[in-house]
């Protein structure tokens, strides 16, 4: 009796202690830990919070890119600029666009910015899956551009099952009638996130066809952009264009309606003040509309760049003719 009561007593002590450990094991919180470390200039500390969460590994690709950036600033602050420069590569190349904030040190800056030449120098870090079905599987080959050899393992997982194999390739059984949905994650050696996509592609062709035969396919490819259809660059060209015809025929009225008010100035006996005005008025009007429309197209064009050049993910989707039934490919663009 009275075990069990000390159990129950102890029972709430046990779990907040097993919750903190669980807290304090999570690598998004050490990396809280290490951020809040540096805000305090505890760089001691926050080295050994980062290099906890690295070495732990599984981490995602947030996670992962954010250690390096943190390990990054560390190494700088304390002087070992070529472990900053190596972290702050890595950085650069899990998130390209990475830059550091406006008000960081030049200490911190300079190795960032040799990481920058560096990082241009080796070239993005891409990897292309090609999704292959063959009868009862699906084959993911991976070719990758990995300048510093991160990537060792593919993970695939379908319908919540994954399975990992070593690079370049896995092979994972699948229905031949059922169009495949998976998500590719390529792994580097302590089980980090180096890029994560998801992909498909769809059932075998003519699954059921006798052995030897060949079925002729005739479905054309099928992209998949990052950015949806409504909002990538056609859109935005085709408003650059309307926006931009809008303010040329404002300008135009502008320039019949200054036309018209000198007319009225030069036979000003015949006319009232108030015409004047009125002219003058209308001819304000029509100005504000043609900066508006020069304006949106403007804006409607930059937006038509940004979005041609961020649209480059998409997955290609073809159909295959084999002589056991066919089958289909896809390559997804990391």
């Amino acid at each position: 009796m009275v075990i069990r009561r000390v159990l129950v007593l102890a029972l709430p002590a046990l779990l907040a202690l097993s919750a903190t450990r669980a807290h304090a094991d999570d690598p998004s919180a050490l990396l809280d830990r290490a951020q809040h470390a540096v805000d305090e200039v505890d760089y001691e500390a926050a080295r050994r919070l980062v290099t906890g969460a690295l070495e732990a590994g599984s981490l995602s690709h947030t996670d992962l890119a954010r250690a390096h950036q943190l390990a990054g600033v560390v190494a700088a602050a304390v002087g070992d600029d070529a472990g900053a420069r190596d972290h702050f590569v890595r950085w650069i190349l899990l998130a390209p666009g990475a830059q550091l904030g406006a008000e960081v040190s030049p200490k911190i800056a300079a190795p960032f910015a040799l990481a920058r030449d560096e990082a241009d120098r080796l070239g993005a870090m891409t990897f292309d899956v090609e999704v292959t079905r063959e009868p009862g599987a699906a084959v993911f080959t991976v070719n990758a551009h990995d300048p510093l050899n991160l990537a060792v393992k593919l993970r695939v997982r379908i319908a919540g099952a994954a399975t990992e194999s070593p690079l370049p390739s896995a092979r994972v059984e699948v229905e031949d009638k059922v169009p495949l949905t998976a998500q590719i994650t390529i792994l580097d050696d302590r089980g980090d996130e180096l890029a994560t996509r998801d992909t498909g592609a769809p059932p075998r062709v003519g699954g059921d066809a006798p052995a030897g035969a060949v079925t002729s396919a005739t479905a054309s490819p099928v992209h998949h952009h990052r950015i949806p259809a409504v909002v990538r660059w056609p859109t935005w060209a085709a408003a650059t264009v309307l926006a931009a015809g809008a303010g040329g025929y404002f300008a135009w009225q502008v320039q019949k309606d200054h036309d018209a008010l000198d007319a009225l100035n030069a036979d000003s006996s015949a006319h009232t003040f108030d015409e004047a005005r009125a002219l003058e008025d209308r001819g304000s009007k029509h100005a504000m509309y043609a900066n508006i429309g020069f304006g949106v197209a403007g804006a409607a064009a930059l937006a038509t760049v940004l979005t041609l050049v961020l649209d480059k993910d998409q997955v290609e989707v073809a159909p295959l003719v084999a002589p056991d039934g066919g089958g289909a490919r896809a390559t997804v663009h990391f």
